[in-house]
């Protein structure tokens, strides 16, 4: 019965989380899918190098995390050693892991709407050429909004969260007529949200028609912390150049600078909307 009772256990155990080790990108865009979809804990681990996928279709994020319900924990990092099965960490350096969108649309999106519970995470990785066309993107009909770089909205339940950690997003563009930030992070019905240890840089956003730079947005006791991010060297087309920020919102030790608008008169590094309140350190 002791025998019996120790295999039913360690067989729970077993089936209450998943890791996953991959080298390309389908093999993430793979394994992504699996994850939203397992009903357990799941742990993505990416080689280090540089991942391209062919998975989704042109001008639709190329990386997609469907968590809608979830009320599991999700993590997905890079930096991990080639050809053990990531069984050590090599790096934390961002710049060693790329998801590289070669411009064929957006670079990531994990869509967490519908009572999310659960915990995401993404680090340590550099989200790379990613292009927003305001075509196709995804699920643009029911909310989801484009962003060159990374785009995450969460309609979550007290407890939940959301973390953005140690994440490079650079040299984005945007195709003509596009309206789009570079990042958008948007939470609401409670949890926390973070964006922290990042850096935002060298995103090309002039060619579109309504363009921003990293915009986060939270709502109905959503509480957000911005802990040590630079984000610089950007262009886009509105006035809202380098960080906008609405709600419940944190914010500390930021470096925000040298971005710039094509079409505004005035180029604001840092603007606060809706302040309930708003912390700055």
């Amino acid at each position: 019965i002791l025998f019996a009772l120790l295999l039913f256990t360690a067989a729970a155990q077993q089936a209450s989380a998943a890791t996953f080790c991959v080298a390309t990108g389908n093999q993430l865009a793979t394994a992504m899918a699996t994850a939203g979809s397992n009903t357990e804990d799941d742990t993505i681990k990416i080689e280090y190098g540089t991942l391209t996928s062919n998975v989704q279709a042109p001008q639709n994020y190329q990386w997609i995390y469907d968590g809608r319900a979830d009320e599991y924990a999700t993590t997905i990092s890079g930096g991990w050693t080639k050809g053990n099965g990531c069984a050590s960490l090599a790096t934390n350096d961002p710049a060693a892991t790329v998801l590289d969108a070669q411009y064929f649309g957006p670079v990531f999106v994990a869509d967490l709407r519908f009572d999310f519970s659960g915990a995401f995470t993404i680090k340590n990785l550099t989200l790379a050429r990613g292009k927003v066309f305001d075509v196709i993107c995804y699920n643009n009909a029911s909310g989801i909004g484009c962003a060159s770089g990374l785009g995450i909205e969460a309609w979550a339940l007290p407890g939940s969260s959301v973390v953005v950690d140690n994440v490079l997003i650079r040299h984005g563009l945007a195709g003509a007529g596009a309206s789009s930030p570079v990042a958008n992070l948007y939470m609401t019905g409670g949890g926390v949200l973070r964006l922290r240890n990042s850096i935002v840089m060298g995103n090309d956003l002039s060619a579109g028609a309504n363009t921003s730079g990293v915009q986060i947005l939270a709502s109905d006791n959503t509480i957000v912390y911005v802990t040590n991010n630079s984000i610089f060297g950007n262009t886009v087309t509105t006035d809202e150049v380098g960080l906008s920020a609405e709600g419940i919102v944190n914010l500390a030790n930021n470096a925000i600078a040298d971005n710039a608008t094509t079409g505004a008169s005035t180029a604001y590094q840092f603007t606060a909307h809706g302040v309930s309140p708003m912390t700055l350190r």
